[in-house]
């Protein structure tokens, strides 16, 4: 390979550029997997509030609940909110709807990061073979 410029045996992550070798596959998994924690900690929880049970033994000590609250602004849009809450063991009640939100971001852009590096090594792997 010459400098800059890839031959047909290069993978498609590799190029090569005065000595330094950027790696493609990052500067695309890593966008992919905050958009899959943005999805899940946005649209997933307010539709399958169960993955929220992911984030409970650091957002809550308690029961970990959940509100869903429906808002008519126009005739015939509604606007949909989900809030959790902690119901601790001696009874009080507490918001942590922003904890779960960032820990379900947290963990959703991590394990989607940490598979498609599992799955990117594996097509290396198989390259090489």
């Amino acid at each position: 390979m010459q400098s800059g410029v890839a031959d047909s045996a290069t993978p498609f992550f590799l190029v090569q550029e005065s000595g330094v070798v950027l790696k493609l596959t990052g500067c695309v998994l890593f966008p992919i997997s905050v958009f899959v924690g943005v999805l899940a900690a946005s649209a997933g929880l307010l539709l399958f509030p169960r993955i929220a049970q992911l984030t409970k033994p650091m957002a809550c000590s308690g029961e970990l609940t959940s509100d869903v609250s429906r808002q008519y602004e126009r005739p015939g849009q509604a606007a949909l909110s989900r809030q959790f809450e902690c119901i601790e063991p001696d009874g009080t009640r507490r918001l942590v709807t922003v904890s779960v939100v960032s820990w379900t971001f947290v963990i959703w852009t991590g394990g989607s990061l940490a598979l498609q590096m599992l799955g990117a090594s594996v097509i290396r792997a198989r390259r090489r073979q």
